[in-house]
């Protein structure tokens, strides 16, 4: 072989080489973007994300995707700007509701209502529960249910899951695992959207739900004929 063809081997080997340490480069800063693309505001869906695929099933987070893009389109349709914006403002507007002692979260019940019949009575279940009790109205008691997280169900080990990545997420769990309810203390927590990742689609998830249990537990006595069978969800 001629000095001249050794050369161009051995350069050819060398720019070979060089190319394929870049190629590493490129993939080892694609990869953690692969990773972490579920905590952004992309156009994700919450079925692209590993934790709650592990924890629900296909159905359950079908019921979830309702849930949300419910919640997402009623904040939506009040700021007509992009998801994050739209929690941070609706964070805000909450925040200022309650110095004003006025905590409304305009969201319309019935509407709401309408979303529960669209999902499945488990999934329901995984998030939810019903206690049932009584309500003083023009002098007398009658029959109540009010809602709550369901601290047995799916929506529950979701958050502890949670917590482990997310610290503020920890000490919402971890006021819900005392009292098995949405306490004022976790109520005025989650009003301090600045100390969450606003950013993650699974923190946006648990304020939906957050906040859809808090507008049936303010809005349900006032407007709905209690029923008194056991199974439905309304």
């Amino acid at each position: 072989m001629s000095e001249g063809k050794k050369n161009f081997l051995c350069l050819h080997k060398e720019a070979d080489l060089k190319l394929r340490k870049k190629m590493r480069k490129i993939i080892c800063f694609i990869i953690p973007l692969l990773l972490i693309g579920c905590k952004t505001d992309r156009e994700n869906k919450l079925e692209d994300c590993q934790l709650i695929t592990d924890i629900f099933d296909k159905s359950e987070i079908k019921d979830l995707t309702k849930i949300f893009d419910f919640f997402n389109e009623q904040i939506n349709v009040q700021h007509k700007v992009n998801r994050t914006e739209s929690y941070k403002m609706f964070c805000e507007r909450m925040k200022e509701s309650e110095i004003k002692g006025f905590f409304d979260i305009n969201i319309p019940f019935q509407k709401q209502m309408d979303l529960y019949s669209q999902i499945s009575e488990n999934t329901f279940q995984q998030i939810w529960i019903f206690t049932e009790g009584k309500i003083r109205r023009q002098g007398s008691f009658h029959p109540s249910k009010s809602i709550s997280l369901n601290f047995n169900g799916k929506y529950s080990a979701f958050l502890k899951e949670l917590g482990k990545e997310n610290s503020a997420i920890y000490q919402y769990y971890e006021n819900f695992e005392v009292l098995k309810d949405i306490s004022p203390n976790m109520a005025a927590f989650m009003m301090n959207y600045d100390i969450f990742d606003i950013n993650d689609i699974r923190v946006h998830l648990v304020f939906a739900i957050h906040y859809l249990t808090l507008n049936d537990v303010e809005k349900r006595d006032k407007i709905v004929t209690v029923s008194n069978s056991p199974d439905g969800v309304q």
